[in-house]
């Protein structure tokens, strides 16, 4: 998603941004989600609090490894067409 609607000026800083807001929100909606099918639809509802959190930090980290994968590839494909 970021690399389709990113402009090709962009910097590698716009890049990691770009990629950890939209990881960070894509997580926190589904969690969010997944959280009230837990409390309305779900035996499991006492442990959802702890399932959201831990999830909700996983979603983190992998925005932030998407991010740098993201940012290393954008790099080595601005040096290839200078």
């Amino acid at each position: 998603f970021v690399i389709l609607t990113t402009r090709r000026s962009a910097s590698v800083l716009e890049i990691r941004e770009a990629a950890v807001a939209f990881g960070v929100t894509a997580s926190l909606a589904w969690e969010l989600f997944e959280y009230a099918t837990f409390l309305t639809r779900s035996t499991e509802w006492t442990s959802a609090y702890s399932d959201t959190v831990g999830d909700l930090v996983l979603g983190w980290v992998g925005s932030v490894v998407a991010a740098l994968l993201i940012a290393h590839w954008w790099r080595d494909r601005r040096r290839t067409r200078v």
